[in-house]
């Protein structure tokens, strides 16, 4: 069975407090929007979260990340 190409996971944010740092980790995502690592890293490949790869590490610009929460949690 294909996925619908207009897969939209659900997200919700937990109550952690994102840390101040320009580009956020996997870790830091998994943890706020209580998903494994292993999920976060799939939708970054799959472009759901905008992100950046150098050598083996995923990197998220917070900001853009903040933009996306923003735009999917308030439909």
């Amino acid at each position: 069975m294909r996925k619908a190409l207009c897969y939209a996971p659900k997200w919700t944010p937990g109550k952690m407090e994102l840390p101040m740092y320009p580009n956020l980790t996997v870790n830091d995502v998994s943890v706020y929007l209580r998903k494994s690592e292993a999920t976060i890293k799939r939708w970054l490949s799959e472009g759901i979260i905008p992100g950046f790869k150098i050598e083996r590490e995923w990197f998220i610009p917070r900001d853009k990340f903040l933009q996306e929460i923003e735009r999917r949690t308030s439909i």
